[in-house]
């Protein structure tokens, strides 16, 4: 009869499947997948355009399968890894290297440790730690439950080990970095909508928010990582483009640590931004600083102090406990702590 036929059927079925290897069995399962029989090139555009968690995920659907993501990744994950930073996060990179172009499974250079510290400090504060503990806003940092960090100093060493030793780690400390600036990116173009109304679109600022906000806010969260070379070493560049008069060394400080082009973004932003507060609406851009535009310039400057003040006390006991310190020499060390009138 014919259900014991489909029976027998199910019971060689089976029998034939124990028999299997893990590496066949994937294989058979995979040949069935639409995903798996995807064109290698298509998967690389799929990895490359995904984020890391999504990445993760499926480097772990059928590892052994000849047709895997898995496998695919082994083989091109110099390429694809390089891909990924230029596609989605080669701004984000600059915060780590600077203007040094990212080398895929190259080590670290040991200047970059410090930087990647700062980072995690940033982004992992007291609020998201307590709210990790509860298992909220994860984002898959904490892989394995049983071993939650007691402390935000645990939690920060641990994500900066992970960043410092696995590529796909560092990647996703810079979304991080990026989520947040996206979100604060948001915010600002529904401030300036409320601001300007329909009247908006007469502004310079409208043209320049498209291919500008989201680098100059990334400028911005930067510049709350402290500088841990001594003042001697950091003041050392002029306002080569005339916007604004350097009369302190906070802003003396600040221009050294950005190219002409990011310090040109910077005095755009605070224009916009003195442009939004009044609600006045240029046409044009201005060659220089407004009244308004200087304002708003040292209201970000004090800004900017306290973000850089809240990080290194956040810390603890002092600069000495970054997850990273070997390589801050000890006058630096001295220098930050004074500064930000640290005690230990």
């Amino acid at each position: 009869m014919p259900i014991f036929d489909s029976l027998e059927r199910l019971k060689n079925s089976r029998m034939r499947k124990t028999q299997l290897t893990n590496r066949e069995l994937q294989d058979e399962v995979a040949a069935n997948c639409r995903l798996s029989r995807l064109p290698a090139d298509i998967k690389i555009h799929i990895l490359t355009l995904s984020n890391i968690s999504s990445i993760r995920t499926l480097l772990q659907y059928l590892p052994l399968a000849a047709s895997s993501f898995h496998r695919l990744f082994d083989e091109r994950k110099r390429a694809i890894l390089a891909a990924i930073v230029k596609e989605t996060l080669s701004l984000e990179w600059s915060i780590i290297s600077g203007n040094e172009t990212y080398v895929p499974l190259a080590p670290l250079k040991l200047e970059y440790f410090n930087q990647i510290a700062l980072v995690v400090c940033a982004l992992f504060h007291k609020k998201r730690f307590e709210e990790m503990k509860r298992g909220i806003d994860d984002n898959g940092w904490l892989r394995n439950r049983s071993e939650r960090p007691k402390t935000m100093q645990d939690l920060r060493v641990k994500i900066y080990k992970a960043a410092k030793s696995n590529a796909l780690d560092l990647l996703k400390l810079l979304e991080e970095v990026q989520g947040e600036v996206k979100a604060k990116e948001e915010i600002m173009l529904q401030k300036w909508k409320e601001a300007f109304g329909n009247k908006r679109n007469e502004s310079w600022i409208v043209s320049w928010v498209k291919g500008n906000l989201y680098r100059a806010l990334l400028i911005e969260w930067k510049l709350q990582l402290p500088e841990t070379a001594m003042p001697t070493d950091a003041i050392r560049a002029s306002d080569t483009n005339g916007r604004i008069q350097q009369t302190h060394s906070a802003s003396q400080a600040v221009r050294s640590r950005l190219t002409d082009e990011e310090w040109m973004i910077m005095m755009d932003l605070m224009e916009a931004r003195a442009s939004c507060e009044s609600r006045k609406i240029e046409i044009v851009r201005l060659e220089k600083l407004s009244t308004a535009g200087e304002e708003i310039w040292g209201i970000f400057l004090d800004q900017l102090n306290e973000a850089q003040s809240k990080l290194i006390c956040g810390l603890g006991k002092g600069i000495s406990t970054l997850p990273s310190f070997s390589d801050i020499s000890g006058d630096e060390r001295a220098y930050l702590e004074e500064k930000f009138l640290l005690t230990q």
